[in-house]
């Protein structure tokens, strides 16, 4: 999980793909260069959250939003890392719910300063496409 531009949000989900990159002599160890190689662990899909206003709580607590400092979203992404989504519900016209398995509630609004067609809610699976739009209507493709 992590967060782009103002509220977005990135979640990797699915079955876990580690992906190597090139090795490179970046790395200084002790005043020596030696080669390096980074890895990252990605999901097979992946669920978006943006232009939108979003709300996490935990225990009923609310415990970050969307326009939460950057200090406070770090710690956020700690937290979130390895959680597994267990439910999502729907929550009236364009509101959405998102359940993880350690207790954290995800809860998806419209943001007031984006139009009706910007899709707030985005799943995607290889070449398979869902969104929800803030007006309510979904997108389908593949």
């Amino acid at each position: 999980m992590w967060k782009g531009y103002g509220s977005f949000l990135f979640f990797d989900a699915g079955e876990p793909q580690v992906r190597f990159r090139d090795v490179k002599t970046s790395a200084v160890v002790n005043g020596t260069e030696v080669p390096r190689r980074s890895a990252t662990v990605r999901g097979t899909r992946g669920l978006q959250i943006e232009m939108a206003d979003w709300t996490l709580s935990y225990r009923g607590a609310d415990v970050a939003h969307s326009e939460s400092s950057n200090e406070t979203f770090a710690g956020l992404t700690r937290w979130l890392t390895g959680q597994a989504l267990v439910g999502v519900t729907a929550c009236g016209t364009a509101s959405v719910e998102l359940e993880f398995d350690l207790g954290a509630v995800l809860r998806v609004r419209p943001s007031e300063n984006f139009g009706a067609t910007h899709e707030i809610v985005t799943v995607r699976d290889g070449r398979r496409y869902l969104s929800l739009r803030a007006d309510g209507t979904t997108v389908v493709e593949g």
